[in-house]
This record gives structure tokens, sequence and C-alpha cells, in this order.
């Protein structure tokens, strides 16, 4: 019967609703399966004698950390129990302790677990003798009695009477205190403002600063070319006297050539001479003042000073290329 069921067209289309109807259930099994026991999840039980403090969805925590939340929490005869589900990879030994504190000075409550022993509490239930609930009204109560009886009230009593005493003595004392805080508070409100106008007056420095510094370290960069410029000038004037003072030794036609043009050479050898000794005078006294203002711009841009320029940029300055007369 069920072959010839499956052979015609009703038959396989009733088999396969049948089979997707299966799927569905199992699909939907297991979904349900999988959101009531995630994998990466454990549970863990206690009971408390006064639940007011504890709701579902309240944060887990362990030394401060969150690792789950509370599940249910369930009424029974003498006791409420409370299921939470937290992280499997955090280990509750058998002797694990809970508290239930405020979350925040305006109220809130959480669950503080303390893990302590050496045995898994695996499916175990955490009993009400080691659950600390939150401090009620009703403990304050019955605590406050045996405190307030330690008290001494005759020397509370006297110390009252002080106080009325100076207060009728001096009935503008009161007033006169309530004018001084008064008066405290309307200077910290001016310190304030003055505070404010002094930061408003550094951000305008700071920025006029910010828009000036590409043109101060673009004249230091042209500054330092020039200075080293110089310095490679003056040194190939060195060494090109110095030469010229070699080959009028040792060149005997040149020689000949002065015995014959005596007047003008000796014009044009004075003439270069007064070149190079003013070169020597006038090019190392600017020489020292161009790099005195390169030392200056860059104590204004360097470290020891306000840094307004980007580090590690190189300069003409730092950089030697050895040529004759000067070496590096």
């Amino acid at each position: 019967m069920t072959s010839l069921i499956a052979r015609t067209p009703e038959g396989r289309q009733i088999a396969l609703g049948a089979l997707a109807y299966l799927l569905a259930v199992l699909v939907a099994v297991s979904a349900g399966v999988l959101y009531l026991h995630p994998p990466q999840q454990q549970s863990v039980t206690f009971e408390i004698t006064d639940a007011a403090a504890v709701r579902a969805g309240q944060d887990v925590r362990v030394a401060g950390v969150p690792v789950g939340k509370v599940e249910s929490v369930s009424l029974r005869p003498d006791r409420v129990r409370v299921t939470a589900r937290i992280r499997r990879d955090v280990f509750l030994g058998t002797d694990t302790t809970v508290d239930i504190r405020m979350l925040t000075a305006v109220g809130g409550y959480y669950v503080a677990l303390h893990a302590a022993g050496t045995e898994s509490l695996g499916n175990g239930v955490i009993s009400a003798d080691r659950v600390t609930p939150p401090y009620r009204l009703p403990d304050l109560l019955h605590d406050a009695p045996p405190k307030i009886r330690e008290l001494n009230a005759p020397d509370i009593g006297a110390s009252l009477d002080r106080v009325a005493a100076g207060l009728q003595a001096n009935p503008g004392s009161v007033r006169s205190i309530i004018d001084g805080i008064q008066a405290l508070a309307e200077i910290l409100s001016r310190q304030r403002d003055q505070l404010e106008t002094t930061v408003s007056v550094s951000r305008e420095y700071l920025s006029a600063f910010d828009t000036d510094r590409a043109a101060l370290f673009d004249m230091l960069r042209k500054t330092a070319i020039i200075l080293q410029v110089l310095r490679d000038t003056r040194a190939g004037f060195t060494a090109a006297y110095q030469g010229l003072a070699q080959l009028f030794g040792k060149v005997d036609v040149l020689s000949r050539f002065y015995a014959g043009h005596r007047a003008e050479v000796l014009a044009a050898v004075t003439g270069l001479d007064t070149a190079l000794r003013a070169m020597g005078t006038d090019m190392p006294t600017l020489i020292g003042d161009l790099e005195q203002f390169v030392d200056q711009l860059n104590s204004l841009l360097g470290p020891d000073g306000v840094r307004l320029v980007g580090a590690g940029q190189v300069l003409a300055t730092d950089l030697c290329v050895p040529i004759p007369g000067r070496s590096c």
C-alpha cells in the first residue's frame, strides 16, 4: 500500500509534506533547546530568603566583571530560588557564595558570585546560608536600637542646649554664614569667567602660531641654504687663492710675463688681494651672523623652545659635502 501511494503524484506530495513537517519540527525543537540552553553558557542556581531586590535580567558578575544574567526567579514554600545563565568558562566551586549588591547610589542591584572550592558546583544549588541579601530597612530598624541605647543622651542634650544658646546670643550668625557662602560662590564664578577668558586667549595664540609656522620654517630653510652656499664659496675661494700662489711660484712663463707687464699684473694682483682680504673679513662676519640667526630659529623651533614645525626636518646646514679647502 505504501509503495502504491509513493508511486502516485498525490502520494509523493503527501510524503514530501510529511517530511517537510518533520524537518520543521526538528528545527523548531533544536532552536528552542539552543535558546534555552546555549552551548557556551552554564546554569547556576541559588536560594535566598528575601528576593525583593532580585529581578530577571539583572547582571551577574564575578570580581566585578559581567558574566551573565539572571534568568528566572521562582517562589518556593519558605524561600526563593533564582536561576542565572553565565559563561561556561567561569569555574564555580562547591563553596561559592553569592552577594546581592547595590549597583549605584540611586538604586539598582546586581548579583555578585564569589567562586570558592576545588570541586565543581555542577548542577548543585547554592544554599540560602551562603547568600547575602542587600541591607534592608527592617535590618536597619532591628540593628538601630542597640546602637541608640549606647549613646549618652545627657551629653547630646547638653551639646544641643549650647548650640541653641549660641544661636540665641548671635541671631545674625546663620545669616552671616549664608552671606559668606554666597560671596564665595560669586568669587568662584568670576574666577571661572577669568579662566575661560585665559583659555580663549591661549587658543588664539596657538592658532596664530599654527598659521605662521609654515612661513617661519620656510625662512629658516632658505637661510640655512644661503649659509651653506656662503661656507662653500668661502672654502672654494681659499683653495683657489692657494692654488694661484702655487701656480705663480712654479710656472716660469708667468714670471717672464710679469717682467714685461709688471704694472698691469701688480694692479690685478692688488685688486685680487683686496677682494680676497675683504672676503676674508666680511664673509666670516656674515656667516657668523647667519649662523646666530639660524641657531635662534632652531632654539625657537627646537625641543627647548615652542615647537611650531614637525620634528625630523633636515636643513641645508645639517648636510656636509667635501670640497677643496674643507673636509667633513
